[in-house]
């Protein structure tokens, strides 16, 4: 979805477009809501490589405590902080090019196609395909460095929203830095790993539930995911809230929707809800 948004509003802004809304389409291949025929789900078991998965949430953390004491060095500045994390991403973005160019210049194209990241095709895509022909490749370079500093980039989904929660860590990191490197790295292990997951998925989502530190970010009136997406935020902290909209959800169910859950489920639905409202129950 990340390349998906950034290909897109690239082409936009290469073709002199305005900024177009959101999408639902980067996520969903079609409209989840125009069901006229069976569509089926399927979510596979994750058999990646767990001790791979613990060095690189390691590392990160590590990562992490390194920008601490750098951000320690200078006192935050919102909106300038945001614009140096999308400096910093767009750099990033050509970085991953490159060396996905040099492995394949080198003779490893194989170790290219295999071992580098999904992101390092982005900035290909965008300089081979976006273009007529008949550009010269220092031209696009050119558009595409362009791109870069635009509103067109900044207002991407993505990259507005895990701007904006690096920028506002660094502020509480400032406002109370961690005494104990230790718990803080346990803190923070997975910090990149939810930036990633919340500013990709939940700008498409109706709502999402998330731990309380990542949604009081949420709720920051400088994010403000609600009001920005019109996706609810829901944590431990508001659980009762998040119980009476799934209520709600169910209680919208047409009768031919329920009908039809019951044709396709006939031994196990009979409240597709009941799960959730027991616990409501026992709240």
């Amino acid at each position: 979805m990340q390349k998906d948004q950034l290909v897109k509003s690239f082409i936009q802004y290469v073709s002199g477009e305005a900024i177009a809304p959101l999408d639902p389409s980067d996520a969903l291949p079609h409209d989840i809501h125009d069901w006229n025929n069976f569509i089926w789900l399927d979510v596979g078991r994750y058999l990646g490589n767990s001790e791979k998965i613990r060095n690189a949430k390691d590392r990160s953390a590590k990562e992490l405590l390194a920008l601490f004491e750098e951000w320690r060095a200078a006192p935050p500045h919102f909106e300038n902080d945001v614009e140096h994390e999308l400096r910093t991403g767009a750099a990033a973005y050509i970085k991953l090019y490159k060396e996905y160019v040099d492995l394949i210049a080198n003779g490893n194209a194989m170790e290219a196609l295999l071992n580098t990241s999904v992101n390092s095709s982005i900035v290909e895509t965008m300089l081979l395909y976006c273009f007529d022909e008949s550009v010269p490749m220092q031209d696009r370079a050119a558009k595409l460095h362009a791109y870069f500093g635009s509103d067109h980039y900044k207002l991407a989904p993505y990259q507005w929203l895990s701007a904006r929660m690096f920028a506002l860590l660094k502020e509480k990191v400032w406002q109370n830095p961690p005494q104990n490197k230790e718990k803080a790295a346990k803190r923070f292990r997975s910090f990149f790993h939810d930036v990633d997951h919340i500013a990709t998925y939940a700008p498409y989502c109706d709502a999402f539930f998330m731990d309380n530190a990542m949604a009081q970010m949420m709720r920051d009136p400088r994010i403000a995911l609600e009001q920005r997406f019109g996706t609810k935020v829901f944590s431990i902290s508001n659980w009762k809230q998040f119980l009476n909209w799934i209520e709600e959800v169910d209680g919208s169910l047409s009768p031919e929707h329920l009908r039809d859950l019951k044709i396709a489920y006939p031994e196990s639905i009979t409240d597709p809800m009941g799960t959730l409202r027991t616990l409501s129950q026992k709240e």
